[in-house]
């Protein structure tokens, strides 16, 4: 009988054997798996082996190849376990890859060429330029999905990762926020972006068309806790609650009240149909959820459009206007560069000029 043959990478080492079978073979039950290995139609250095097996760096799993059959490919008798596609070896490199936008709040399905999103990537991390009102996680067509079809036909084959290593998003990005993303495209990538996150050496900017004049850079420190009565029944969508203490002063400190850093420079102040306004470049110290539209508008200067957070509705291609623009790292050994930075967007731009900002002035 025929098998075709994975090795156990490092990264791999000490994982469970069913674990690491389960990721690729998603679509198999995992009693099915459990019958596979029982009856060694899958086995590890050409032995007989058991679902709960911790498998070591250098193992061989071997696979019975008819199990990598296409449904038409099934023998005669129609008993040919037929399995995820995903399984087999992609020599077509696909550009097109699905992911979700919405569209005056109708969502549709739209093809994108998800290689005009890259910024930079390597076999570590996956840096892309977000578009306005995509998902990026947690439904069928959210752009982790996108990541995880081009991973597995560009990047997978010519890397060093684990057999139960999936790609994903690094951190937080608000759906209607747009610019860099990152994502990991091997486990060394992501531990390294998550100790480097954690320890705050990695610097996120961002610029973002706010209302009202600001005139001098400043610092906010503040609090951002969760508001769970603002959760809309139909999009499951909720503010945060930003303020200047956590209440422990007035007696009433919020369990969940975090502190949130951020740090506002003005670059150009504009006027939008009477409205004046200000393009700003912002620096967060912390990564809290809606941080930087929460604070703005504690400090009175709402995100223009954000009508979540008390800014003026407009009619414009976007909601509002805040892209994160620039991604500073530490030294390291992954070929990850020092600094990723990229131009506002061309809506962003037209933003601008009807408010009177020239592009020239970011």
């Amino acid at each position: 009988m025929d098998f075709k043959h994975f090795a156990v990478g490092e990264d791999d080492d000490g994982r469970r054997l069913d674990k690491i079978l389960k990721r690729f073979l998603d679509n198999v039950p995992l009693s099915q798996l459990y019958k596979l290995i029982r009856k060694s139609l899958i086995k590890v250095n050409d032995k007989k082996s058991r679902p709960d097996y911790r498998v070591i760096s250098g193992d061989d799993i071997s696979i019975a190849s008819f199990l990598f059959l296409s449904e038409h490919e099934k023998t005669s008798d129609g008993k040919t376990p037929a399995l995820n596609k995903n399984l087999q070896n992609h020599h077509k490199c696909e550009k097109y890859y699905n992911f979700q936008v919405s569209s005056q709040n109708d969502k549709i399905t739209v093809q994108t060429d998800i290689s005009k999103l890259i910024v930079f990537e390597n076999e570590h991390i996956l840096i892309l330029n977000k578009p306005y009102d995509v998902i990026i996680h947690g439904e069928k067509y959210s752009l982790d999905k996108a990541v995880v079809e081009y991973w597995k036909n560009n990047i997978k084959d010519n890397s060093d990762n684990s057999l139960s290593f999936t790609p994903g998003p690094l951190h937080r990005i608000d759906r209607k926020t747009t610019g860099l993303i990152v994502f990991s495209t091997s486990l060394a990538g992501a531990r390294w972006f998550s100790e480097n996150i954690k320890n705050h050496t990695i610097g996120k900017k961002y610029h973002a068309l706010v209302q009202g004049k600001v005139f001098e850079n400043q610092e906010w420190c503040d609090f951002i806790s969760k508001n769970e009565e603002s959760k809309t029944k139909i999009s499951g969508f909720h503010k945060v609650q930003a303020s200047f203490s956590d209440g422990k002063e007035e007696g009433i400190k919020s369990e969940n009240a975090k502190k949130a850093q951020t740090f506002i420079k003005p670059v150009c102040i504009g006027s939008f149909e009477k409205t004046f306004v200000t393009l700003a470049e912002i620096t967060i110290g912390t990564g809290r959820k809606h941080q930087i539209r929460s604070q703005c508008s504690l400090h009175n200067h709402p995100l223009l459009g954000d009508t979540a957070y008390g800014g003026k509705k407009i009619k414009a291609k976007q909601d509002f206007y805040l892209q994160a623009t620039e991604l500073t790292f530490p030294e390291n050994k992954l070929g990850i560069p020092s600094q990723i930075r990229i131009s506002i967007s061309n809506d962003f731009t037209d933003i601008l000029s009807y408010c009177g900002i020239k592009k020239t002035n970011v």
